[in-house]
């Protein structure tokens, strides 16, 4: 063959800024004789080799050789130099990326620019572009690069008909004829929470305020989607709550019920959620919530993100139940004088205004030795128990909710020989289990003299010599 019967210029097919030339071969023999070629040599500047490199997506990051780990938020960055082919001084740059068992151009393979378009002639040595991907699958992935040119109308100075290309040829990394190959981790967000109510015990009946942080410690990577759930114990009642972000972070305004929220955590971000609920009045025992956060498959494009900590995920208050009430008992015959040998009705009343409820507190009422003949009954309101019914003094055992009461009905028969003052005192005592918040209201007494009974003329002896 001979190499170089003709030879032409052919512009700049590759668009790195320097000329091409095509060299035809008409003696060339490929299985034929004398078949034919044109062969296309590309131009440089003392044999520069053209360029793409890539590296982690990092502003200012060295290159990464191929099979390289890539920053784990999905992302990596190609930077290409450009040239002005033939005029066209603006230029940006355009890189296919595609998961490894994709081929170059189908449809889910992902694509990134460079920003603007950037002006070639500010420089003999060209420009740096660079285009960065962001938000990618962990995997391997294969890229591909090209100069894109600012389109040209063809009545612009120096331009000949037929524009120019709008975009160069793809390259590879290194300019080789192989996949510029990286590897793309999972997302790394390292995330926490505390969850935290500010006491170590908790009444029955009373307001808990938790609050819960969720934060994003040191990233690396933002965590979107986040999910930050609280399923509240069965003995925290009427729960509502309010979310505000911190650094970046985002979330719900409010809320009522569970916390099961999608929040949003930039690395040293945090969301802090602020729970109030009324502990259930026959709590006992202790009371125990939990809150968790988990990154989110938004992460990495459908794959949970690698928490390089997993142990601060969770976090546990824990409070001790320490119920306390304000245990209230009356008594009272609605008289103010008794006249002995009458039947007189005495009330009592046992209440309890909370906040905790009571089992098997005590009512105790030892009537006095002049009240003959005694007999009682009991009523509960608003959830109160007690014995329906007894004779003689009262000892008895009753359960009295928050906001309930008893109350017995005594009658008995005043002493007709009494004399002095009938005095009458009840009781009320607190199990062990209940913290009394006013012992002063606990007993109750009702006082009244005996006299004899009042004659028509407003008398009170019986003796006529003093009636007058």
């Amino acid at each position: 063959a001979y190499l170089g019967t003709s030879v032409s210029t052919a512009g700049d097919i590759n668009g790195d800024g320097y000329a091409d030339i095509i060299v035809g071969a008409p003696n060339y023999d490929n299985g034929q004789t004398d078949e034919g070629a044109a062969f296309v040599f590309l131009g440089n500047s003392a044999g520069r080799p053209v360029l793409a490199q890539q590296n982690d997506g990092t502003p200012g990051a060295g290159a990464l050789q191929p099979w390289g780990l890539s920053r784990g938020d999905g992302g990596f960055g190609v930077r290409m130099r450009a040239f002005s082919p033939r005029g066209r001084e603006l230029v940006r740059l355009q890189v296919e990326a595609c998961g490894n068992s994709m081929p170059f151009g189908f449809i889910w393979c992902e694509e990134a620019t460079s920003s603007g378009w950037v002006d070639t002639t500010a420089s003999a040595d060209g420009v740096e572009l660079e285009a960065v991907f962001s938000g990618l699958d962990p995997g391997l992935y294969r890229w591909r690069a090209r100069t894109l040119y600012m389109p040209l109308s063809a009545d612009q100075p120096g331009v000949i008909e037929p524009p120019n290309p709008t975009h160069g040829p793809w390259r590879r990394l290194g300019a080789q004829a192989i996949e510029g190959d990286i590897r793309v981790p999972a997302a790394v967000a390292d995330l926490a929470i505390t969850l935290d109510d500010g006491q170590e015990e908790a009444v029955p009946g009373e307001t808990v305020v938790y609050t819960i942080v969720a934060s994003n410690v040191t990233g690396p990577t933002a965590s979107i989607d986040a999910t930050v759930s609280d399923v509240f114990p069965a003995e925290l009642l009427s729960v509502t709550w309010t979310c505000e972000g911190s650094g970046g972070g985002t979330c719900a305004a409010s809320g009522t019920g569970d916390i099961n929220e999608m929040v949003d955590l930039p690395p040293g971000g945090s969301v802090t959620f602020t729970a109030s609920g009324t502990v259930d009045p026959s709590a006992t025992g202790y009371l125990l919530n939990s809150a968790q956060v988990l990154p989110s498959g938004r992460d990495t494009g459908g794959d949970r993100a690698t928490d390089p900590d997993p142990s601060n995920n969770l976090a546990t208050d824990i409070d001790l139940l320490t119920p306390e009430a304000d245990l209230v008992i009356t008594v009272d015959n609605n008289r103010t004088t008794v006249p002995p040998g009458m039947e007189i009705a005495t009330t009592i009343v046992a209440s309890n205004p909370g906040p905790s409820d009571v089992l098997d507190a005590t009512v105790g009422d030892i009537f006095p030795a002049e009240l003959l003949s005694v007999s009682w009954t009991c009523e509960g309101a608003d959830g109160g128990s007690c014995t329906a019914s007894g004779m003689g003094d009262i000892t008895d055992t009753v359960d009295l909710p928050a906001g309930a009461s008893v109350m017995y009905t005594a009658v008995g028969l005043v002493d007709p020989a009494a004399t002095g003052t009938l005095v009458n005192t009840a009781t009320i005592t607190e199990p062990d289990t209940v913290t009394e918040r006013n012992p002063a209201d606990n007993t109750a007494t009702d006082t009244d003299p005996l006299t004899e009974p009042i004659f028509a003329d407003g008398f009170f002896s019986g003796d006529t010599s003093a009636w007058g």
